[in-house]
């Protein structure tokens, strides 16, 4: 086997330890970023959706609460693209249930909003403004009200698991810097292991060359013929010239 030969294996070894490191960093990387970018999409969805929920309902109770000193007809039409964007954000929310406890709040929330329809709706057929009023306050603030602590506690929990998911990412990064550590050190030994294995079958060679130039350029040819072994397997059984 020749030196050059030698020589590419030697660096192709040193090279495929540094890819696999390189690799196995890289995946691990990657699975920690995904988890805690999924995490955090997650809980953010499901925020965002009951926050958008809120505000609808803001408006529907307002919109309610125009119909308490004069009759307004018009004000139902206007209400009905408000209960859309709710139930649209609902259904986010409906599909986006990831926390221990999370499906039962979005039940009571899915329920108390059917109860608040149904209600919205009769409140909007009667015609006496004083019985309105009153069933306003005995029908419709209750239900809106417990709309929205359902609401907020969806919140809160998705916001306590952003914050958990933010030490779960600390955690990881800890995780995935002694990883790297470890991975550095195996690469290190094993490009120690193979440089040891291989360096003397690179080195032997070349040394026996630098020490033959060397006693070539001193003269002493009959040394550089014993002290190399295939120069003198070549030369053996030819006549000598002198």
């Amino acid at each position: 086997m020749g030196i050059r030969t030698k020589l590419v294996i030697a660096f192709a070894g040193l090279l495929l330890i540094m890819a696999a490191v390189g690799v196995v960093s890289i995946h691990t990387l990657n699975d920690s970023s995904l988890a805690i970018a999924r995490i955090l999409r997650e809980n953010y969805d499901s925020v965002a959706a009951c926050d958008n929920m809120k505000v609808a309902l803001e408006q529907l109770d307002r919109q309610a609460e125009l119909c308490l000193l004069e009759d307004r007809p018009d004000v139902c039409r206007q209400s009905e693209p408000v209960m859309a964007e709710f139930e649209k954000n609902l259904r986010i929310q409906q599909g986006n249930v990831t926390l221990p406890g999370e499906q039962e709040w979005t039940d009571k929330l899915t329920a108390s909003w059917k109860s608040y329809v149904e209600e919205l709706g009769k409140f909007y057929k009667i015609t006496d403004l004083s019985a309105r009023r009153e069933f306003y306050r005995r029908q419709i603030l209750p239900r809106s009200r417990t709309i929205r602590e359902n609401a907020q506690t969806i919140i809160n929990a998705n916001l306590n698991n952003m914050v958990a998911a933010d030490g779960q990412a600390q955690l990881r990064v800890a995780q995935t810097r002694k990883a790297m550590f470890f991975l550095l050190f195996i690469a290190i030994v094993m490009g120690a292991g193979f440089t040891l294995l291989t360096g003397p079958a690179i080195v032997k060679p070349i040394t026996g060359l630098i020490r033959s130039v060397r006693e070539i350029q001193k003269g002493n040819l009959d040394l550089v013929v014993t002290c190399t072994p295939r120069m003198k397997s070549a030369n053996w059984g030819r006549p000598s010239t002198r």
